[in-house]
């Protein structure tokens, strides 16, 4: 069971608030996060040792109105938009050099195995999302942006498509903060007019995750997911090829006789199923190759078994011949394999381990047998090759459900109570620290000034200090680390939001209406009513993908 699910459990065991660590619904863009420009109650700022100085700006400030400071607002709001693609492409934490590196490592390793090819990796950072939304983009035009500056072109709802994977999911932290966080996925692009694919990688967050792969660090998690949907990219074989998609009509696949008897159905779904057997077995084998233990396969197996549902993405067959490949060469001969020839043995493996139409019957003929008549069936089958590894697809449905002590107690059995003490302690930290504040002055010691722009710098600076897990972490790390670079990022939302630029900036000795033309212009008109256009953010419009995505 992993961190979250037992933090889940603890406290709606001990506490009448219900707390989600991982929900999965739509995420609606918080209140916090309102259209238009608010004015906050009350203002942060250090203690002010240049009384001369605020005097002279607090004049300028006190002869603006309302609604002067207000547009004013507005304006900085708007030039802050202006110069979103250059904050997206400068903010970036370690999170986002260890993508850019993978993105590297894909494209120098489809180069490699296909020089002559014309498919191009593109990684998308997440931190980028957030600084476009923190400026009140839409996350749609965040989309564009991204997609723009990775030279990918734009082809009718991709951008919404990219906005979802990215913001899609919702996400509580230990300390009750909600977010937004990113559904996996990869997803491939049709080619252009010369021929020229891009395969998207949409990559797991670092400190917002959907899943619990149990053993593994949320560090080695990040790692293991991005590099799945990384081995999707990679996957130079054609699994789609001569599949009929026009004879799969839902209504003539309702019983497992009608699925048998439609190749186009099985192949399908031998294509999917070994699609995500060839990434967890890529991204395994690499895991590996770099250093880690070879018990990842262990873990990743135990991963995909735990629910017992999720077919298209039940790899442990392809797995455990991945294993047996890497004991019987040596692991250290396996580490020694360059990238050719550790793709080989990546292909091998899913030809000797993966399912065929021919396979994928067997398992359904097993699964229509009565339970007194299996046996049997094993028999009359079990000198049919295909039938070995059928019966490993199947086997991997069949394991003994592990109750879970924290959610059903055993007689005289209890709860274990520093779960719930470092969950307080980290509830009592966040409450205490003051993120708006920190935001601000590391704003105005980048800039000078605060603004939406120097709030973007500031919350890209802060992440570099803050998104470091170490993959020895404890529990209370876990959790804080989460809780502070979500209450930091719904700080940075509201604060361009509904900062009064005038004022804060004031407390700080700095005039900003001195520092920029557009400001002294607003400054000098007479006070009008201000204006109902919108600097906030806004919810992606509904959309329905034609594409064939590999999420997960």
């Amino acid at each position: 069971m992993g961190v979250f699910k037992k933090i889940k459990s603890l406290t709606e065991s001990f506490t009448k608030a219900t707390r989600r660590f991982a929900a999965v619904t739509t995420f609606g863009v918080s209140s916090v996060l309102a259209t238009g420009t608010a004015f906050a109650q009350t203002q942060t700022a250090p203690a002010n040792n240049n009384k001369t100085k605020t005097e002279q700006t607090s004049a300028t400030a006190t002869k603006l109105t309302e609604t002067q400071r207000q547009k004013i607002n507005e304006e900085l709001i708007r030039q802050g938009q202006d110069q979103a693609e250059v904050l997206l492409a400068s903010t970036e934490d370690s999170y986002s050099l260890w993508l850019d590196g993978l993105q590297k490592d894909l494209n120098d390793q489809l180069k490699e195995s296909n020089p002559d090819g014309d498919i191009r990796v593109v990684v998308l950072d997440p931190i980028q999302m957030d600084v476009g939304l923190g400026l009140g983009l839409a996350p749609e035009k965040v989309a564009e942006l991204m997609l723009k500056a990775n030279g990918v072109e734009l082809t009718p709802g991709l951008a919404a498509d990219v906005a979802d994977a990215l913001t899609g999911i919702g996400y509580k932290s230990a300390a009750g903060d909600e977010t937004y966080t990113q559904i996996p996925m990869m997803i491939p692009l049709d080619p252009d007019a010369n021929g020229n694919q891009v395969r998207l990688i949409i990559p797991m967050s670092s400190y917002a995750p959907i899943l619990d792969i149990p053993g593994m660090s949320l560090p080695d998690e990040v790692r293991t997911v991005a590099m799945h949907e990384g081995w999707h990219a990679m996957d130079l074989n054609d699994r789609f090829a001569g599949i009929n998609f026009d004879n799969l009509d839902i209504d003539s696949l309702q019983t497992i006789d009608q699925k048998i008897g439609n190749i186009d159905y099985m192949k399908l779904s031998c294509a999917v199923y070994n699609s995500e057997s060839y990434a967890d077995v890529g991204a395994a084998g690499d895991l590996i190759r770099g250093g880690e233990s070879i018990d990842v396969i262990d873990e990743m197996i135990a991963f995909r078994t735990a629910n017992n549902r999720d077919a298209g993405h039940m790899a442990p067959p392809s797995l455990l011949e991945l294993k047996k490949e890497i004991l019987a060469m040596g692991i250290d001969n396996f580490r020694a394999l360059d990238d050719a020839a550790a793709l080989d043995i990546y292909n091998n493996v899913i030809d000797v381990a993966g399912l065929t139409p021919e396979r994928l019957t067997l398992v359904y003929q097993y699964v229509q047998c009565k339970p007194d008549e299996r046996e049997a069936f094993v028999v009359k089958n079990q000198s049919n090759p295909d039938f070995d590894v059928a019966f490993a697809y199947i086997n991997s449905f069949v394991t003994d459900k592990t109750i879970d002590v924290l959610e059903v107690p055993p007689p005289g059995g209890g709860f274990d109570m520093s779960l719930l003490i470092d969950w307080m302690r980290v509830n009592d930290e966040i409450a205490a620290w003051d993120a708006k504040t920190e935001l601000q002055k590391r704003a105005f010691d980048i800039d000078g000034k605060i603004t939406p722009v120097s709030y973007a710098k500031a919350y890209g600076s802060m992440m570099k200090d803050l998104n470091n897990l170490s993959k020895d972490a404890t529990v209370y790390d876990q959790m804080l680390f989460e809780s502070k670079i979500i209450r930091l990022k719904n700080t940075f939302f509201d604060a361009v939001a509904t900062t009064d630029y005038v004022l804060v900036n004031k407390t700080y000795g700095v005039d900003i209406v001195a520092t920029d033309p557009a400001l002294q212009k607003i400054a000098a008109e007479k006070d009008k009513a201000p204006t109902k256009k919108s600097t906030g953010h806004n919810k992606s419009p509904a959309h329905k993908s034609k594409n064939f995505y590999y999420p997960g």
